[in-house]
């Protein structure tokens, strides 16, 4: 994201390809579950996941407002 982002690249296709975050959602819904020691990286994990999250959110109000010519209510996604 940060790439398109300084690129300029801020399309709806862009977008479409970068929110493929349920997969790593998936993924650590399942290590939670099997998580049996609790161990602490989890705590990390979810918050790298969060951030991901973040940014994503933050990408994607760059996509929309680009899309409707409106940069100046644009703000730049926190890099995770």
């Amino acid at each position: 994201m940060a790439k398109e982002i300084t690129k300029e690249k801020s399309t709806s296709a862009k977008l479409e390809g970068e929110q493929s975050l349920e997969r790593p959602r998936s993924w650590f819904r399942d290590l939670r579950r099997r998580d049996v020691l609790a161990l602490p990286e989890a705590r990390e994990a979810a918050e790298r996941l969060r951030a991901c999250a973040d940014a994503l959110e933050g990408y994607a109000e760059l996509v929309y407002a680009a899309m409707h010519g409106d940069t100046q209510g644009a703000v730049e996604p926190p890099t995770p």
